[in-house]
Formats: C-alpha cells, sequence, structure tokens
C-alpha cells in the first residue's frame, strides 16, 4: 500500500515537472551586470523546477529501490552482462556528465561551468526517470501538451495586446516594445511589433518549446499501433493543436516554423506511403489552416521576418550569425581537444574581444558547434558514444514502428539544433530536450512491450 502510494507521489511529481518546465521562477544567487547591462550567461541561481526536480529524484530512487527489491524476492530479477547496451548507455550518458564537471577545472569561471554541467545531470535524470518511472507515455504527453497549451494562450495574449507584464513568482518578466533590447518584427513600414515571449527569456525559446511540443504529437501518433490509442491523441491535437499553433506563429521565430515544417513534410511524405493511416493528416491540417490563416492577416509581419533587405534589425541578425560561426571555429582552435569549458563560450569571447558590449557577448546559434567549443573533441566524442549506444538501444523500436517517427523527430530537432543555442545553453533547454526524448523513448518501450517494461540495472 506504501508503495502505491509512493508511486502515485511520483507520478504526480514528474507531471508537474513536466507541466511547469517552462516557467522561469528563479532565485538569483548572483548576476553579472557590465555598464549597466546585464550578462545573462553568467547568471547563477536556482530554478523553482529545479527543486521539483530533485524531490522527484528523490522519490524515484526510493520507489526504485523497492521495485527491485520487489523483483528478486518473486525472482523475476535475473544477473545479467556485465557490458550489457543499456549498462553501457548508461556509462556513456555519465561519463559526458562527469566530463561536463571537469571542464570547470580549465574554465575562466569554474563556477558557471559547474552549473551548467549540474544542469546536463539533471537532464540526464529527468530521461531516466521518464523511461524507468511509473508516469506513462500518454500521462507524460498529456502534461507536456497541457503546458505547451498554457504557452500558446500566453503568447496569443502577448503578441495581440502588444505587451507582457512582470510577476516574479511566475518568472515573467516586462519587455516594452519601445525598449532596444525588446525582440520585436520592425521596418519602416510597419513599425515596431513585440514578439511573444510567453514565459521564456526569448522568443525562439517560446517557438522552439511549442515546435517541439507539436513535433512530438505528431511523432507519438506515429508511433500507435492500434486505432484507439491513434483517436486518442488525433482528440487532443483537435483541442490544443490550434493554440500552440498560434502561440507558435506569434513568436515569430523562423527556426522553430522551419523545423515544424520540416517534420509536416516528411509526416505528409510518410502518410502518403501509408493508406491505412492517411487519417493522420487530420494533424497537418489544423497546422496548416491556423497557421495560414495567421499569415495572411500578419502577411506584412511574416514578409519582413523572412527579407531582411526591409530591416535594419532583421539585416543585423543573419549578419551577426554568420560572424557568430566563424568566431566559434576560431575559439575552437584555441583549445580543440578539451574545449574552454561548459557554460564559457561568452567568457572566451569577452577574453578575445574584451572591448565588445556584453549585449554582444551570446553563444553561436549552432548548438554543434557550440558544444565542440565549449567541450572539445573529447567531450563531442563522449557524447557521440551516448547517442550512438541510445540508438542501439532504439533498434528494436525502429524496427517495430519504421524509419518514419525517427525522421519526422531527427529532422526537426536537427534544424532547432542547427539555427540556435538554447538547447545546450540555457537551463530550460537542457530539460526540454531530456522531456522530448524521454517521453519518445518510453512511448517506443510502451509499444512494443505493452504489457510490461522491467527496470534493468
Amino acid at each position: 500500500m506504501k508503495h502505491s502510494r509512493l508511486e502515485m507521489v511520483l507520478q504526480i511529481a514528474l507531471g508537474l515537472l513536466l507541466f511547469l518546465l517552462p516557467w522561469q521562477t528563479i532565485w538569483i544567487a548572483k548576476e553579472v551586470v557590465i555598464d549597466g547591462v546585464k550578462w545573462e550567461y553568467l547568471t547563477q541561481g536556482i530554478y523553482a523546477t529545479e527543486i521539483l526536480l530533485w524531490v522527484s529524484v528523490v522519490l524515484f530512487l526510493v520507489w526504485f529501490t523497492h521495485r527491485l527489491r520487489s523483483f528478486r524476492q518473486e525472482g523475476l530479477h535475473s544477473i545479467r552482462q556485465l557490458w550489457s547496451p543499456d549498462r553501457f548507455f548508461v556509462l556513456a550518458c555519465l561519463a559526458f556528465v562527469v566530463y561536463s564537471f571537469f571542464s570547470s577545472l580549465w574554465s575562466p569561471i569554474p563556477e558557471v561551468a559547474r552549473q551548467h554541467a549540474l544542469w546536463a545531470l539533471e537532464a540526464t535524470l529527468l530521461f531516466f526517470m521518464l523511461i524507468a518511472g511509473p508516469l506513462s507515455p500518454r500521462g507524460g504527453f498529456l502534461c507536456m501538451i497541457g503546458g505547451a497549451a498554457v504557452q500558446g494562450l500566453l503568447a496569443i495574449y502577448q503578441f495581440l495586446m502588444q505587451t507582457t507584464f512582470s510577476f516574479k513568482w511566475f518568472g515573467l518578466v516586462y519587455h516594452p516594445v519601445w525598449q532596444a533590447g525588446t525582440s520585436v518584427v520592425s521596418s519602416p513600414d510597419i513599425g515596431r511589433w513585440s514578439r511573444a515571449y510567453g514565459s521564456f527569456p526569448h522568443p525562439n525559446m517560446l517557438g522552439g518549446y511549442l515546435a517541439i511540443a507539436i513535433i512530438l504529437c505528431v511523432v507519438l501518433f506515429l508511433v500507435q499501433k492500434k486505432q484507439s490509442d491513434q483517436g486518442a491523441y488525433l482528440r487532443v491535437a483537435k483541442f490544443f493543436l490550434p493554440i500552440i499553433t498560434a502561440g507558435l506563429f506569434f513568436s515569430f521565430s523562423r527556426s522553430a516554423w522551419i523545423a515544424t515544417g520540416f517534420a509536416f513534410a516528411a509526416f505528409i511524405y510518410g502518410m502518403s506511403t501509408q493508406p491505412a493511416r492517411r487519417h493522420g493528416l487530420f494533424f497537418t491540417g489544423i497546422f496548416v489552416v491556423m497557421f495560414g490563416i495567421l499569415s495572411i492577416i500578419f502577411s506584412p509581419l511574416l514578409a519582413t521576418r523572412f527579407d531582411p533587405a526591409v530591416s535594419v534589425q532583421e539585416s543585423r541578425s543573419v549578419s551577426e550569425r554568420t560572424t557568430g560561426y566563424v568566431q566559434a571555429v576560431n575559439l575552437w582552435k584555441q583549445r580543440p581537444w578539451f574545449g574552454v569549458g561548459i557554460g564559457q563560450y561568452t567568457v572566451a569571447q569577452h577574453l578575445a574581444n574584451p572591448t565588445a558590449p556584453v549585449f554582444l557577448l551570446q553563444p553561436v546559434h549552432n548548438v554543434p558547434l557550440l558544444l565542440i567549443t565549449e567541450l572539445g573533441i573529447v567531450g563531442a566524442a563522449l557524447l557521440f558514444v551516448a547517442l550512438g549506444s541510445a540508438i542501439r538501444l532504439a533498434r528494436p523500436i525502429i524496427s517495430f514502428v519504421g524509419w518514419l517517427p525517427i525522421i519526422v523527430l531527427g529532422g526537426g530537432a536537427l534544424v532547432l539544433l542547427s539555427l540556435d543555442h538554447y538547447l545546450f545553453s540555457l537551463y530550460p533547454g537542457f530539460l526540454v530536450v531530456a522531456m522530448g526524448a524521454g517521453i519518445v523513448f518510453k512511448q517506443g518501450l510502451s509499444t512494443l512491450h505493452p504489457l510490461v517494461i522491467d527496470s534493468q540495472i
């Protein structure tokens, strides 16, 4: 009885964590301000969701230990070979996390490096709790999609009202449209239009989060083998997808738009070869109609966003990204094997060019480049080994559900990773990656073994 109550509490804790993940409530322990400008990437603090995550970790360890003891008492646990694929995957993930902590030894600001390494550890723990814990794939998905819908509603309000508001307990910050640092769509013809932030520190993060929610909705639908299970995801899409799509549009995040567009293009192509699942194109219809209507209504803003020649701001954004790629390569050449240290990219920028204004110090908008610059060839190799072992573990799932879900998920993720940095530079990015990977992996295991998924060590 105690075990069942513990399991229920753990399910609630994990569900709340997935639902509340977008909210940026934080206790700031230390921040760096130079010439009146905050150096965002050196801020140190504790997020409210981090506390919830560690509570979940403690509950999970107690629950998991009790479960293993029950298996042994019932004779269901067998001794596995020392280097089984699942153990190797766990060790590969831990090796990457340990190396991230070690990188603080040669980092210019060790405490910032340790904070980023802690985020990597927390993301790893969340991933394993989702795939080995008691929260069902559908329960995890509903909590995540519910949180995304709340962000969509907030984004709709922020854009249509052209205002944001500050509320520290929810981690909300006021972004006046007239302020120079606010992310806007602007040109001489249309003026300044504030992009929607949701509860995130930047509209691109809102867009990426909502794009991942939409892509997960499609992928989890594809993984289902029973029409009744597919129908459940269709009903969820009918209710939540219009709201999330509108929020995605009002973020005006080009990378998120491209990622979602690629995912739906792959989805449509795959559905054309599977007549039995043709009704799944319902997803695409909702997205295309909603996005199309908003594109027509706000066509001047859309044109400005994709034509740098129209807006000085858009032209500068493209130029800064291009310059950032060159700068990242130069920084990597300084310490190619071990990197400058996790979370130290902007510090390395400052050391290379001490006169550069703080607002220009930002990570390169490409996660692979950012990763190899901060952790070097050694860190990138460790992560590659972990990803390779994950793919090896997932081969039975891929053989069972097909390659289409992998192409949809992998293609969308690759676009986001290639066009921005927040998935590896900020706390919410780390956990969003873990959340998406954990839910999809757990659903794949559930589809492959619908009755029982035994936890292993």
